[in-house]
């Protein structure tokens, strides 16, 4: 399991790929394509983690998630898909 670093909800990018958790469990990794800076953002799953919300998930799937309830973490090349 990557050991994530700190969250960086104040600096994400439409088009960038995150390590997404919530409270602490991390869930998948996503592009962010769509946030206005608001509370609300759109994600497309790109690789589904071992959890057990693992089955919640679809790769390729895309929906909105309240930014401010999740953590987005950055994520080393080699781990994403």
């Amino acid at each position: 399991m990557h050991k994530i670093k700190r969250p960086i909800n104040n600096e994400i990018k439409i088009g960038e790929k995150y390590r997404i958790a919530h409270k602490g469990m991390e869930l998948y990794d996503a592009e962010l394509t769509n946030y206005d800076g608001g509370c609300w953002g759109t994600v497309k799953v790109a690789n589904i983690l071992d959890s057990p919300n693992a089955k919640v998930y679809k790769e390729g799937q895309t929906f909105d998630i309240k930014v401010a309830m999740y953590e987005f973490f950055e994520v080393p090349a080699e781990e994403l898909k």
